[in-house]
């Protein structure tokens, strides 16, 4: 008896796992762009500034904001004072990072507010001094190891229709008012915090100041 043996083609196989390869890579590509672009959404872009660099806060913000309009914008600012005139507007999600409270300023040379945050969320400012006062309306913002000084209207922070801020630091609003809430805002004191014995605290009836209990040592009096 001859048996003969059939040749078996690979060749159809061969393309066939070719093709699933080649889909398999296509949507792996896809997904890393997709989680790239997620990633980029959630952490934001950064830019820094130095005081020197001729461009004011301001100026940097609406440059990132026309680039990017949705994606959360991180501020890195260098040491120095950073003077501005009709104070730092944000109606969007900004992050500020100084170097520390005693090597970055953000200083309001006349009487407007140093920085307001309006209709915007998931803002913060770390490690830097504010003198002048810091203003949200309808936003949400974090003062992490911030020092406010009140200017020539005596305000550090105020809070208007239903916005939240959270704090921690120090306050010195030189007699005048460390806080004002108003609207049914809610503002939080996390520890550590200091604020100056003889500035006020305003609270309208529909509004809320939240202090927790310091959990470790304050810092230095002002």
């Amino acid at each position: 008896m001859i048996i003969a043996a059939a040749a078996f083609d690979f060749g159809p196989w061969i393309i066939a796992l070719e093709l699933f390869l080649l889909a398999a890579l296509v949507v792996m590509t896809v997904l890393i762009y997709r989680n790239r672009r997620y990633l980029k959404r959630e952490r934001g872009v950064t830019e820094t500034l130095g005081p020197d660099q001729g461009m004011s806060i301001q100026e940097l913000v609406d440059r990132a904001r026309k680039e990017n309009p949705h994606i959360p914008l991180n501020i890195i600012l260098g040491s120095g004072s950073y003077n501005i005139e009709e104070g730092v507007k944000i109606s969007s999600t900004v992050r500020f990072q100084g170097a520390s409270v005693e090597k970055t300023r953000i200083v309001s040379s006349k009487g407007h507010p140093a920085v307001t945050i309006q209709d915007a969320k998931n803002c913060s400012i770390s490690d830097v001094r504010v003198e002048g006062s810091v203003q949200c309306r309808r936003g949400e913002v974090t003062l992490k190891n911030c020092h406010i000084v009140a200017k020539e209207d005596g305000i550090c922070i105020e809070a208007y229709d239903n916005s939240i801020i959270t704090f921690s630091g120090a306050i010195s609003g030189e007699g005048g008012v460390a806080i004002r809430a108003k609207g049914e805002s809610k503002v939080f004191l996390k520890p550590p915090y200091a604020l100056s014995g003889d500035d006020f605290i305003l609270v309208d009836p529909k509004s809320r100041i939240a202090i927790e209990d310091r959990m470790e040592p304050p810092p230095a009096q002002i």
